[in-house]
């Protein structure tokens, strides 16, 4: 489901619609920057496909508003400096103010 959310975000951002993305749970793993894919490694999170190229594009295409959480970040033990992108660490409450304040939310 990785790559069908970041081409609508790229779509959209074509568009110049207003957007922020946000990585939650498993999805965290799409930024990070030593990304290993199926082809070259076989542990669980990193048998996922490598979608860092489209995930760099983001900025290119106006999307610079990029979280996680930080929850997330501590349950699979990884900084934000190993993430590409520099996203934003939020806590559950500003989730749950992010997602709130959000006119539309699209969930991949």
């Amino acid at each position: 489901m990785g790559r069908e959310g970041l081409e609508a975000a790229l779509a959209a951002g074509a568009f110049d619609q207003n957007m922020a993305i946000l990585f939650l749970g498993e999805a965290i793993w799409q930024l990070l920057s030593t990304q290993q894919t199926a082809s070259n490694v076989a542990s669980d999170h990193h048998s996922q496909k490598n979608h860092l190229k489209m995930t760099n594009a983001l900025p290119l295409f106006g999307i610079d508003q990029i979280y996680t959480s930080q929850d997330d970040l501590n349950d699979f033990s990884l900084q934000l400096e190993e993430l590409a992108l520099s996203p934003t660490a939020l806590w559950p409450s500003e989730l749950t103010a992010l997602m709130s304040n959000a006119k539309t939310i699209l969930s991949f």
